[in-house]
């Protein structure tokens, strides 16, 4: 195992032994300073390592005259400029984070805004964070087209030196989309795909041979790529259910295949035991469905809930649906829909009680009664949007109980899409 070593000068490089001939090696990035790609070792990573070998990435994100990025003088990768504002201590970490720009770009980076690791093929990047496969630590996240606010990609699995050790397709003629590439303890993924098929939209005021799309669940072997589960919405969620209108967007309002409608917006899947914990933005609802069977168990939130919830813990248009360790339900609650609802946004924990169907809100995080928020940032993190459209400005890092101690953004750019946080 390599050991650690401390920056290095500029002018005095050293080899990185570890480096990866597929994925960049970690280098030397000089811009308004030394900053250096460092490895991912024993499931923490390093302090950063200064490596002379500088090749070209095979693409390479070109810089436009609305954003100013930020460039480095040993190598073409570039990174939108950080704003970092510092209230207060937090303990060490490393942020993974998807900016964006024009697309999703994936970065790694300190808390003081410094990059640690830049995505260095230039394709977009969704769902940048540390899981574990085969009981190691390893680099994951979704790539490929952003379309639609949905996706069509696959997942992608690094080891500790960034080498690829597998990548996981959407199976049965489907494409992986771009909210969610989820391991599990079984050695699986799991996933979400979005096809455009035919549907009777009469009931909503649309035509008999509509289009939506209609949202399924994957649970995939990461090692044989097997279709254990493939669970269909349409089959289990009826379209009364969506707080969607037709009329909403011109361009999804169901009448070609291009237009499709989204009744659903399935945008998180998270291992429940022997069910899976399943957000559908669009209906307001977290669906408890059986692993094997894809039966629902229950709904949390939307127009049939089974759970009951108080009046100040109604939640809408979420993201990022996780079951804590403590049992608890972690959730984003975007609440803002232009033209549809507003509210302030917040992060949100509850105790949901299967047995008696009711549900208590722990704890709930906002930010200065901002009201326009996007995806959430995992556990400590609040996402701001400033403006229309889904945008989000700045993570928030807070220490409880809920006072801000960094606030990051972007100086220019649409923002983060969502942000994790690894200790070190």
């Amino acid at each position: 195992m390599m050991t650690r070593q401390k920056p290095t000068r500029a002018d005095q490089p050293k080899t990185d032994t570890m480096a990866s001939p597929m994925f960049s090696r970690r280098r030397v990035l000089i811009g308004g300073g030394v900053v250096a790609v460092g490895a991912f070792l024993g499931g923490v990573f390093a302090e950063p390592v200064v490596s002379g070998v500088l090749p070209a990435p095979t693409a390479t994100p070109t810089p436009t005259a609305k954003v100013a990025m930020r460039t480095f003088i040993s190598t073409k990768l570039t990174t939108p400029k950080i704003s970092v504002i510092k209230r207060g201590r937090t303990a060490p970490a490393l942020l993974f984070v998807e900016p964006q720009v024009e697309s999703f770009h994936g970065l790694i980076m300190r808390q003081s805004g410094e990059p640690v690791w830049i995505e260095p093929t230039g394709v977009t990047v969704t769902d940048l964070r540390v899981q574990t496969y085969s009981g190691k630590p390893v680099l994951t996240y979704w790539t490929g087209k952003s379309t639609g606010g949905h996706g069509l990609g696959k997942g992608v699995i690094l080891d500790t030196a960034y080498r690829p050790v597998a990548t996981v397709s959407a199976g049965n003629g489907l494409e992986a989309d771009l909210h969610e590439f989820n391991l599990t303890a079984k050695g699986t993924a799991l996933i979400v795909a979005y096809p455009v098929v035919k549907a009777d939209l009469t009931a909503l005021g649309g035509p008999a041979d509509g289009y939506i799309y209609n949202c399924q669940v994957q649970e995939i072997d990461v090692a044989t790529g097997a279709v254990l589960l493939d669970w269909s919405a349409m089959d289990h969620i009826e379209l009364s259910e969506t707080y969607l209108t037709l009329t909403t967007d011109p361009k999804a309002n169901g009448k070609t295949a291009s237009t499709a409608f989204d009744p659903y917006h399935l945008n998180a899947v998270d291992a429940d035991g022997d069910a899976l914990l399943v957000s559908a933005r669009h209906t307001h609802t977290v669906y408890r469905i059986d692993r094997s069977a894809g039966d629902v168990r229950w709904r949390f939130g939307g127009r049939k809930s089974d759970i009951t919830v108080a009046p100040d813990a109604v939640f809408a248009w979420q993201h990022d649906v996780r079951r804590q360790a403590d049992g608890t339900i972690m959730l984003f609650d975007d609440h803002l829909y232009t033209g549809q609802t507003n509210g302030v946004s917040r992060g949100m924990t509850f105790v949901v009680d299967d047995t008696a169907r009711t549900s208590t809100l722990k704890r709930a995080y906002a930010y200065d009664g901002c009201h326009r928020r996007t995806h959430g940032l995992r556990e400590f993190c609040l996402g701001a949007r400033r403006g229309n459209g889904r945008r989000a400005g700045a993570g928030q890092r807070r220490k409880c109980p809920g006072d801000i101690r960094r606030r990051i953004g972007l100086t220019q750019g649409i923002g983060f899409r969502r942000a994790g946080r690894l200790g070190q």
